[in-house]
């Protein structure tokens, strides 16, 4: 968590989504079998270790607060250099070419971010993600789908709240590892089905 808060900007929701990851474990850690007291003494330590490697960071923007959302601001679908003083437009393109680029018909054309200019996932792997996105909403009381929409909750929110370069891979990068779980949950929804299916009727 410490060391996220110093690679892309859109990683400082990581604490976030640690957060609200914990209050869902408090709030069945009876069903869990899991003891509170433990808890929160775990979660002291992961939020001091994470204090202790980003105080350098927090010192620097406790020093220079104007720098803390300055490029937040600049690529935000609020500014008028690039949702030309339509921010609902803006917020429209931005979330329509990010998913198109996440279930494979859309590409960053910036070699940068992207040097074999290809889509984050191919177009059957989106299969999977329609899928798993289905099973996740249907089973969200789960702890893996509830974790998984979170995950990808809480990292979508930047990408589509940003208007500059869209589709950005690199800024969408952080939203991979929640949207693979989400497609493994389609998997196994699948897998279910087909086991049913396959059931001798004896």
């Amino acid at each position: 968590l410490g060391l996220s808060l110093y690679t892309y900007t859109a990683a400082r929701a990581a604490p976030l989504l640690f957060l609200l990851s914990l209050a869902l474990i408090w709030l069945r850690s009876r069903e869990l079998g899991i003891n509170r007291r433990a808890l929160v003494r775990s979660c002291v330590a992961i939020l001091g270790t994470m204090a202790a490697v980003a105080l350098p960071l927090i010192l620097y923007f406790l020093r220079h607060p104007e720098f803390f959302g300055e490029h937040a601001a600049y690529v935000s679908i609020f500014n008028d250099r690039f949702s030309a003083g339509d921010p609902l437009a803006a917020l429209w393109t931005s979330s329509s070419q990010t998913v198109l680029m996440l279930v494979g018909l859309a590409s960053d054309p910036n070699l940068r971010h992207n040097p074999a200019a290809r889509p984050a996932f191919e177009w059957f792997w989106g299969i999977w993600l329609a899928i798993g996105l289905l099973s996740a909403l249907v089973s969200w009381r789960k702890a893996a789908h509830f974790f998984a929409l979170l995950w990808t909750g809480v990292f979508l929110a930047p990408v589509v709240l940003s208007a500059e370069g869209v589709p950005h891979s690199l800024r969408s990068i952080v939203l991979l590892p929640g949207l693979c779980l989400i497609a493994v949950l389609g998997m196994e929804w699948a897998g279910g089905v087909l086991a049913r299916g396959l059931r001798p009727s004896w």
